[in-house]
């Protein structure tokens, strides 16, 4: 899981965009997929790519949805690493004749969709910030400054990487 901070015009997006096009360069869509929740109303031009599992959407009510989707994943992937003894996607898709995709979520500009979230949407996104890592679930999350306003201490305490591009002074 990873945060991008920085101000609008810090470069953030270009970043975000080239670590995509790095990712989509070297994983196919039978490896990784990509779920793009855009606030930032940058990530459209990926719209039609086959790593996508929904159309690029900005809209907060599909962002829950998508968030409930990937719970729902996360426990089905659990379900199915106890089966077969194994702790995480890398154990299990070792020793599995068809082994699973990670998945993505990128959500850019966060802190507009922390505002108005509701509980179960900052749930949601500890919940996966927590456990999605080990079941192939991870996320990456843009915002203009990084405070416990923007996103929760209880979000950022499971998120290890930190990427800051300078913000201008206050």
């Amino acid at each position: 899981h990873t945060i991008i901070t920085g101000s609008p015009i810090s470069n953030k997006l270009a970043y975000l965009d080239t670590l995509l096009t790095s990712l989509l360069s070297v994983e196919t869509p039978n490896t990784l997929r990509l779920i793009l929740l855009d606030g930032a109303n940058y990530l459209h031009l990926y719209n039609g790519i086959p790593h996508l599992l929904t159309p690029v959407t900005g809209e907060a009510d599909k962002i829950l949805s998508a968030l409930r989707w990937g719970i729902g994943e996360m426990e089905n992937r659990f379900l199915e690493f106890k089966k077969v003894d194994c702790r995480d996607i890398t154990s299990y898709n070792k020793s599995s004749n068809s082994p699973i995709e990670h998945v993505l979520f990128v959500v850019t500009c966060i802190d507009a969709y922390i505002s108005y979230a509701t509980m179960e949407m900052s749930d949601a996104i500890k919940r996966l910030t927590s456990l999605g890592a080990r079941a192939g679930i991870h996320m990456i999350f843009t915002v203009d400054m990084l405070t416990s306003r923007t996103i929760p201490i209880e979000i950022q305490e499971n998120i290890p990487t930190v990427i800051s591009f300078k913000n201008p002074r206050v």
